[in-house]
């Protein structure tokens, strides 16, 4: 939460530098900022300021700046603030971040067993229960279990997607925002 309201921050102060006007954001700034040790503010100001500083900024430092911050994001466990800044920048590199493939190991919520050796991944064979059930109509997903990143709720990826075209919290009443796409 710091992380995101420190970045809201960071827009406004840029915001109200582009609407007077009254300093050019160069590379030289940028690099300042970076070699002060703040990678936070140089991708912040390169988010913001986009396509009106490009130009001036080497595209192979820029995605330094990016990798390095992400890095920083990923030891703090701040995957959605990670999600946000990958989503936002014009480098076709980092952008392509998002699309690498996924592995997700499962665990029985119960006995905290893997459930990699598992034939079916919705029933538990050491302490007998159902590990994925739909947040929906509350029957095991056998098949693609469909779940938010953030509070790991799912189910049926069709109940989900019903869900979702009218609400945007979570079916569980977790209270989570879950983004649905």
């Amino acid at each position: 939460m710091i992380a995101i309201a420190y970045f809201k921050n960071v827009l406004i102060i840029v915001a109200k530098i582009l609407m007077q006007r009254t300093i050019q954001v160069s590379d030289g700034v940028c690099s300042l900022v970076y070699l002060q040790g703040d990678v936070q503010t140089a991708v912040s100001m390169h988010i913001v300021l986009g396509n009106k500083i490009k130009s001036q900024i080497d595209e192979e430092l820029l995605e330094n700046w990016m990798t390095a911050y992400l890095d920083l994001l990923e030891m703090f466990k701040l995957w959605c603030v990670s999600n946000t800044i990958i989503t936002k920048c014009s480098l076709k590199n980092i952008q392509q971040l998002n699309q690498a493939s996924t592995t997700i190991y499962t665990v029985c919520a119960s006995c905290q067993k893997p459930l990699l050796t598992e034939k079916c991944g919705w029933y538990c064979k050491k302490c007998q229960k159902i590990t994925s059930l739909c947040s929906i109509c509350h029957t095991p997903v056998k098949g693609i279990y469909v779940c938010c990143q953030g509070c790991a709720h799912g189910g049926h990826i069709s109940h989900m997607k019903d869900w979702f075209k009218s609400n945007t919290q979570c079916p569980t009443g977790c209270g989570h925002e879950c983004e649905w796409t």
